[in-house]
């Protein structure tokens, strides 16, 4: 069992695409500096986030865990959750998804609501073989 987390070392307040296991988030989906290479295949399950900000009401922060072929734009899994209204955190223990070993993942920030989303980002998920 493994376990992968990472977090965003500025406030969030559009689309990210950020690496397993760093601070490095960017806007670019296919950038190998923002995706991790996955070293045994594996499942993926309880993703866990938490913001350091209350969220606007109205605000949906989702965030996804995303796996494909690396260096280029990868694929969101059905592992997901998604912070909305004034809330700061969310958790998927229910979906899980596979990763293959020598593809990629990434965490991906995706602000979907009417207002901004705002706040760094701590996000984990629970990888076992």
């Amino acid at each position: 069992k493994d376990a992968f987390a990472g977090k965003s070392s500025a406030s969030l307040s559009a689309d990210a695409y950020c690496a397993l296991g760093y601070d490095v988030c960017g806007t670019t989906a296919g950038a190998v500096l923002n995706q991790t290479p996955l070293p045994f295949s594996g499942t993926f399950r309880n993703l866990y986030v938490w913001m350091s900000a209350a969220q606007g009401s109205g605000d949906t922060c989702a965030v996804f865990v995303r796996t494909g072929t690396c260096n280029t734009t990868l694929s969101n899994t059905i592992v997901t959750c998604s912070v909305v209204n004034v809330d700061q955190d969310c958790s998927d223990t229910t979906n899980t998804a596979a990763g293959t070993a020598g593809q990629c993942a990434q965490f991906f920030f995706d602000e979907q609501g009417a207002g901004t989303c705002v706040g760094n980002i701590i996000v984990s998920v629970e990888y076992t073989p």
